[in-house]
């Protein structure tokens, strides 16, 4: 019943549907079979239904992004790893902005001197960084500047999407990236203060 958003009788295969989460492995192989990750109801958006939709369940995979400081003091981006090209892209650059604003000293080779067991002194490169990622002091200074980045790419992204699924999980993702600029829609513990400025796509979400 679409006017109260209810249905009026179970899914006959009862919760296993909800169960079922596409791994990012098995996607990408030729026959794409699912694969049973956890018990939760709430695996289709992430077991985070307060923050993420997926109204039409074509959200298989949402990129996930992070930065991390690299074998040899080289900082990375990692993840951004999903099914569809463009937000793969637009994640990416997200992430570029934090590396772009990253704290100096992060991720530098540091020399250090160790001192052996026969007492004498041994200098050496070293990366205290490595395989972590920087500690944001302040959320809203960090991720706001990177989700407006984010937004401008998924509206140049939309403009030039042909694919009626691609525009459809396009604007899917721009409607939770503006409810996060806007305040509305947050992932629990960041403040509610909306972000400023807010990119201009934010407007129609």
């Amino acid at each position: 019943m679409p006017e109260v958003g209810r249905w009026v009788s179970r899914d006959p295969i009862k919760d296993i549907g909800s169960k079922i989460l596409i791994d990012a492995d098995l996607w990408k192989t030729p026959n794409r079979q699912p694969a049973v990750r956890n018990e939760s109801l709430y695996s289709y958006v992430a077991n985070a239904p307060s923050t993420l939709l997926d109204p039409i369940g074509l959200n298989v995979w949402v990129p996930v992004g992070g930065v991390t400081c690299g074998k040899g003091c080289k900082p990375e981006i990692t993840g951004c790893n999903s099914d569809n090209a463009a937000l793969d892209t637009c994640c990416k650059k997200h992430e570029q902005n934090h590396l772009d604003n990253a704290p100096a000293g992060w991720c530098t080779k540091k020399t250090v001197i160790i001192i052996t067991g026969s007492g004498t002194g041994v200098v050496k490169d070293c990366c205290p960084d490595e395989g972590n990622s920087y500690v944001v002091k302040d959320v809203l200074a960090s991720e706001c500047p990177a989700y407006a980045v984010e937004a401008d790419c998924l509206k140049s992204a939309l403009d030039s999407a042909t694919s009626l699924v691609d525009k459809i999980r396009i604007k899917d993702r721009l409607k939770t990236i503006c409810g996060i600029l806007k305040g509305t829609s947050r992932p629990s513990g960041w403040p509610t203060t909306p972000c400023s400025p807010i990119p201009s796509v934010c407007d129609a979400y």
